[in-house]
């Protein structure tokens, strides 16, 4: 009997995929699949009920699939199965079937080595050797022979391999030549102007990049400088190529059929492409971008020093006046109160018009409605506030992005803000979008752009380009590309903002932040690991943000893993990876990221801890606010390179950076490295080892490309080239001074072109031991004295970084951390870890952890002069019938009032001078003796201690709506006079008389019947959820949360010193 396929299989649509137009060819390729099904998975093929389906099963299909079969023609039949297994997954209800996952065809770079380029080698050999004999001769008097042999050798030795960046090195060689120890470059720039303002010459915008030349490039830069400077007002004049290659080519070859110029391209790429890595080649052809960073930036890389300047002179950003107004961060932004807010925003430019109010009133009511909501507000509304204000107010001068200063009417506002504000809202969130870098910005304006509805999208992207040219004015947001959101389109350069940090600036930031303190503060600390896991990991900033404890996995080799969570979301499915930390990360630093997970496995006691937040505060499950992480390392990085452009995302840069020079083999650099680049290397041990650990083998040629780009979570390594990969102009430039792409030259020749005698020649020869007659070999000698000639504006605006370390906290670094606290006695007393294993486990002193164990079973252990235990209530003593045998003491809070009142506590303690905490340490002693659990309050007989009692509860900031008293008579009932003792000291002790308790307890009478002067007890209790106890009604319930608070701070506090020079055992000066 023949079986059918199952009538699903007719539905399934596979669409345009894969470049397969023809429909009967589609048949085919579908019926060759359903073929191979019915012989190998009759169930499959069927739809049968319960039909499995494995990997293994997959993996032989495909097999049979790929032979005798085209790699499109495989993908279709691929895709073809898969989408028939989905459809019979929901048709069928199949539940054992294996859905394999679709592969990407990744793009293949073009053939660099073809017949043609290695035929026209051949020709470059006829120039390479032309060349060798030409520079034997007396230098040419023609300026176009001149300086086009400069181009020339440019083009066949320095990499220089596009006609792009010809004229450019032209133009730059009379004042963009730089040199520093050495090393010479060139910062050429490319005038772009965007079509659409074609006739705005003033607007024309720069693309920059540096060129290092080649030993032989570099030694007819400085000849022409230092004998014939003359020529240098013929380089604004003379045409790159037709003028000047075109000369030298003819004069070099001898005839008028010369080589032409896109084939002396094509063959110095595969001269080049022998030579060099690859992804240099494509770098160097323009077949892969990479964006270099400013000058600026490159003097402080070079120099390791800050740089006192904020832009870029001759860049293509704009003058922006830097961040003039700032953004405040809420911790609780409610999202669903962003829409009542906005239409409240917009209401009011509405109203305006219906009642006729002109634009400075208009503005004052957005002013006022900005102030009363501003900590209700998210950023991004409080950006569209301040723009409206913007828009609503005249201006002193036109600026970009606004065509009048003149004011606009409200209604003209309101259309202005009902173009982008819903959309923007909703694709921001809560985030802070003037910290986003360019291409986050970029991502964030489409997704706007796209939620809008169709007619309406080309307004959502016109007044988007004027909403962040308002936000480059005034928040400093970074320029972004904006090819596609405007009619006209530029190249992706312009929106890639290029920055980076060298290690010892690192280390500088994170001495700033407060690393090396022997204490941090918690914010410190968070900010410290944030540092390093953007240097380090290379996370963004909402991805180090969102991190759970889950997320922090492993102990001997823990990775970091980004993936979806509940309030994160990764930027794209290619974000989704693994880092591997153990590898990345020093001893020391991953040590430090270890115990704070441990601290806030410890912080988290609940059944939920792991899905927390690694830098989250304790029991809340809102993102932390990036406010007071973020601001603070932005000003680190501001304080330490003097750039006010340096933001977060730049540490990320630097990541990519610093991995790809760190796995480049040593011999592609050249000896002499700038420190700030010759610290991003290591050793061969170190480089095998992360290589190993992140690609599996030590046979990597430009798979590292890949790889790094999948470690940053990009889908495309051209993503990863262009706006991250900032020193590959550097790199070509240590490529090039390879002898392998060196002419050798003719001791004439380097006479002529030195200027060195004979004698001297053969001298710089021997000295360093050369073998052939590279420029290489005299290049030092004949470079020392022209380092005047090509001056560094930046050099002389350089500094030795600051790195202000924060001032320790006198108070913050004698108080533990109370988390550790409450671990290191749940381990001890329910696990029975001992306080070595304990202090071992988190890092602290021995002495510390076996004296907090040692006072909470103490405290635990008090009794009252009866034997009741003081502290344990009368449900612990029933149900466990012995103190031993009570397993945590003191037990957590559970109700979220009394964790409130624990934190508000605890905060307030940590404010506190050191004299004040003395004065807690013996306010708790004192709690921890007079109080009783059975009668719900301390009780005092005397009445300065009731007094010190009183400013003790003041000064650990308990409210006074909380403090209730209990006062009881010498006689029963109490005479008058004694009420009246009673109120008075009700006032000096500053509590309302509506909080006194009614005690039918009469004066304690000792020995000799004498009666103490007072009998005062202090309850801590609250009157807003009355109970039921013992069918009776109670009104005032005393509060655990402060109880809790009491131990802690007892406990905590025990085994420090706060004002005597010795610190006191843990059995000294103890209670009772």
């Amino acid at each position: 009997m023949k079986l059918e396929p199952a009538p699903f299989w007719a539905t399934v649509h596979t669409g345009a995929l894969h470049k397969i137009d023809s429909q009967q060819h589609r048949i085919r390729l579908e019926d060759r699949v359903l073929v191979y099904l019915h012989k190998t998975n009759p169930s499959i093929y069927t739809g049968a009920d319960n039909a499995t389906f494995t990997s293994k099963d997959a993996e032989y299909l495909f097999r049979q699939l790929k032979k005798q079969s085209q790699t499109l023609e495989y993908l279709y039949m691929l895709g073809f199965l898969i989408k028939g297994l989905e459809a019979g997954k929901i048709t069928c209800g199949w539940k054992n079937v294996y859905i394999p996952s679709m592969p990407v065809p990744a793009g293949r770079e073009p053939a660099r080595f073809t017949p043609l380029s290695f035929r026209s080698l051949n020709s470059f050999k006829m120039y390479h050797d032309a060349i060798a004999v030409y520079l034997e001769q007396e230098p040419d008097d023609s300026p176009s022979r001149h300086l086009g042999l400069i181009l020339l050798s440019a083009i066949m030795y320095g990499g220089l391999l596009t006609s792009k960046w010809i004229t450019a090195l032209l133009r730059g060689l009379p004042d963009r030549v730089r040199m520093e120890n050495g090393l010479m470059w060139v910062d050429m720039q490319r005038p772009y102007i965007y079509p659409k303002l074609a006739d705005e010459p003033e607007k024309t915008k720069y693309i920059n990049r540096r060129w290092f030349p080649d030993p032989l490039t570099q030694s007819l830069i400085i000849r022409l400088h230092l004998h014939y400077s003359e020529h240098l007002t013929w380089c604004h004049q003379l045409d790159a190529q037709q003028t000047c290659l075109k000369a030298i080519l003819y004069r070099l070859s001898g005839t008028s059929t010369h080589f032409s110029i896109k084939n002396l391209y094509e063959a110095a790429a595969c001269y080049l492409g022998l030579r060099i890595p690859g992804f240099l080649v494509s770098y160097a052809t323009c077949k892969s971008i990479s964006v270099s960073v400013p000058s600026n930036v490159w003097t402080r890389l070079l120099s390791d020093k800050s740089v006192i300047d904020d832009h870029d002179i001759g860049s293509s950003k704009e003058d922006i006046s830097g961040s003039q107004k700032t953004v405040i961060y809420n911790d609780n932004v409610d999202m669903l109160r962003q829409e009542k807010l906005r239409k409240q925003l917009t209401s009011i430019l509405g109203d305006a018009r219906r009642t006729r109010l002109t634009c400075k009133p208009t503005s004052d009511k957005v002013q006022l409605f900005l102030e009363k909501n501003m900590r209700e507000l998210s950023p991004v509304m409080q950006m569209l506030g301040q723009w409206a204000v913007e828009l609503l107010t005249r201006l002193p001068n036109v600026v970009h992005g606004r065509k009048r200063k003149t004011a606009l009417q409200p209604s003209s506002v309101a259309t202005y803000l009902q173009a982008i504000d819903q959309e923007l809202i909703a694709c921001a969130g809560r985030s802070d979008i003037t910290q986003y870098e360019p291409t986050e910005l970029r991502d964030l304006y489409d997704d706007a752009i796209n939620s809008a509805k169709g007619k309406q999208r080309q307004a959502t992207s016109f007044r988007l380009t004027q909403f962040h040219r308002f936000l480059m004015r005034n928040y400093g947001t970074p320029e972004i590309d904006m090819s596609g959101m405007v009619s006209s389109s530029g190249p992706p350069e312009l929106g890639v903002d290029a920055n980076l940090i060298s290690p010892s600036q690192f280390r500088l930031v994170q001495k700033a932040l407060g690393c090396e303190l022997p204490k941090r503060s918690r914010l410190q600390t968070i900010q410290c690991l944030i540092v390093i896991l953007g240097y380090k990991c290379g996370l963004r900033r909402d991805e180090a943000l969102s991190l759970r404890i889950v997320d922090l996995m492993g102990t001997k080799l823990p990775e970091v893993i980004i993936r979806t969570s509940r309030l994160f979301r990764p930027k794209t499915p290619d974000s989704t990876r693994r880092i591997p930390v153990w590898l990345l990360l020093d001893p020391d630093e991953l040590a430090m990221l270890m115990n704070w997970k441990q601290l806030r496995i410890a912080e988290e006691n609940r059944r939920e801890s792991l899905t927390a937040f690694l830098f989250g505060t304790p029991g809340s499950n809102n993102i932390p606010n990036e406010g007071a992480i973020y601001l603070p390392i932005q000003a680190s990085l501001h304080q330490v390179t003097g750039d006010a452009t340096s933001r977060y995302h730049h540490l990320r840069h630097s990541f990519a950076n610093r991995i790809l020079i760190m796995l480049l083999p040593d011999n592609l650099f050249h000896e002499s490295l700038p420190n700030a680049l010759k610290e991003m290397r290591v050793d061969q041990k170190t480089r095998e080892r992360i290589i190993q650990g992140l690609f599996g083998n030590m046979d990597q040629g430009r798979q590292f490309l890949y790889g790094l780009s999948s470690l940053l979570g990009h889908a495309e390594v051209s993503t990863t080239m262009q706006s991250y990969f900032h020193l590959t102009d550097w790199l070509l430039g240590q490529a090039v001074r390879g002898e392998a792409v060196q002419p050798s030259l003719s001791v004439k020749a380097v006479m002529q072109i030195t200027g060195l005698k004979r004698a001297m020649v053969f001298r710089s020869k021997s000295q360093i031991g050369a073998e052939t007659w590279k420029m290489e070999a005299f290049i030092e000698r004949f470079s020392k004295h022209a380092a005047s000639l090509f001056p560094d504006q930046f050099a002389k605006k350089t500094r030795v970084p600051l790195a202000i370390q924060p001032e320790c906290d006198t108070v913050f670094s004698i108080l533990p951390d109370w988390a550790l606290v409450e671990h290191s006695l749940r381990q001890h007393q329910e696990h029975g870890m001992t306080t070595d294993d304990i202090a071992r486990m988190l890092c602290l002193p021995s002495d510390m952890v076996l004296s907090w164990c040692m006072w909470a079973e103490n405290i635990r252990n008090l009794t009252t002069k009866g034997g009741t235990p003081r502290h344990l209530s009368y449900w612990q003593r029933k149900s466990k019938g012995d103190t031993a045998n009570i397993v945590l003491f003191p037990p957590p809070p559970d109700y979220p009032a009394d964790k409130e009142i624990v934190n508000k506590i605890l905060k307030k303690v940590a404010k506190l001078s050191l004299l004040e905490l003395e004065d807690v340490k013996n306010g708790c002693l004192d709690f921890i003796n007079r109080y009783s659990v059975i009668q719900g309050y301390a009780r005092f007989t005397e009445f300065k201690g009731a007094i010190e009692f009183r400013n003790f509860l003041k000064l650990i900031g308990v409210p006074d709506s909380m403090v209730y008293v209990s006062l009881f008579a010498k006689t029963s009932p109490p005479k008058p006079e004694e009420l009246e003792e009673h109120r008075e000291v009700m006032k000096k002790l500053g509590i309302a008389e509506d909080h006194k308790l009614s005690s039918n307890k009469r004066h304690i009478r000792y020995r000799y019947r004498r009666i103490h002067e007072c009998s005062v007890g202090f309850m801590v209790a609250r009157s807003d959820h009355p109970i039921t106890r013992w069918k009776k009604v109670v009104e005032v319930v005393t509060v655990y949360g402060f109880r809790y608070a009491v131990y802690l701070l007892a406990i905590g506090l025990a085994g420090i010193n706060t004002c005597s020079e010795v610190v006191p055992s843990p059995s000294d000066d103890f209670p009772g």
